[in-house]
């Protein structure tokens, strides 16, 4: 396989943390390549924008109920919302020991 080789110079002192991982490292250029790599495929701003638009878009047909009222949709699942709480309960009563 052909390589692209770069020369990478790092601040003995403003650097001097990154240089003491990179002496640790096994294969230096592994971890190079992989910070590189991260880099640059982060989100933009804009695509965090967009998935956050997405959730917004989906919460907005999402209807609030208050604790102990009754779900105005004849076909709302009551079982669940009793198995949902009766679970929650158990997972409450484990961290209070």
């Amino acid at each position: 396989m052909a390589s692209t080789r770069y020369t990478v110079s790092l601040d003995p002192v403003g650097d001097s943390r990154y240089i003491r991982k990179l002496e640790l490292e096994p294969n230096t250029s592994a971890a190079i390549r992989a910070a590189i790599i991260a880099y640059y495929d982060r989100p933009t701003h804009q695509d965090l924008a967009g998935q956050l638009d997405q959730v917004l878009d989906a919460l907005r047909g999402v209807k609030v109920l208050q604790a102990g009222a009754a779900a105005s949709d004849p076909e709302h699942d009551q079982a669940e919302p009793a198995r949902a709480r009766a679970n929650l309960d158990k997972m409450k009563a484990r961290f209070r020991r």
